[in-house]
């Protein structure tokens, strides 16, 4: 049922990997339990070094968060230095990136469009 109300604490759920098969995230939600357009809300973690290769969505925006470290977020060529307290939002079907500098943490969501 999608209309529940949600309640979890990070502590309590299991690290996996990402799509992209570098990294980990926590997923807070997925669109089985929302009625809106969100795909899915994570915390993400990459470790210094490693990087998130050129992809694009072609059918979803995303939004990041960036909690802690530093990284840098390549969007259509252009570099963007994200560190704690940085947000970015990747429009739809627009080519990214994404390099640890440093152990890096972060909140993403992906929105359906």
């Amino acid at each position: 049922m999608k209309s529940k109300i949600i309640v979890n604490q990070l502590k309590d759920i299991d690290a996996i990997s990402t799509a992209h098969l570098v990294g980990e995230k926590k997923v807070l939600i997925t669109k089985e339990n929302c009625d809106s357009n969100l795909m899915q809300a994570a915390i993400g973690k990459l470790k210094s070094g490693e990087k998130v290769a050129l992809h694009q969505h072609k059918t979803m925006e995303e939004f990041y968060y960036f909690k802690e470290g530093r990284a840098v977020f390549t969007i259509k060529n252009v570099d963007f230095p994200c560190e704690s307290g940085t947000f970015i939002k990747v429009p739809i079907a627009t080519e990214h990136s994404l390099e640890a500098l440093e152990d890096v943490k972060f909140i993403y969501w992906g929105v359906a469009i």
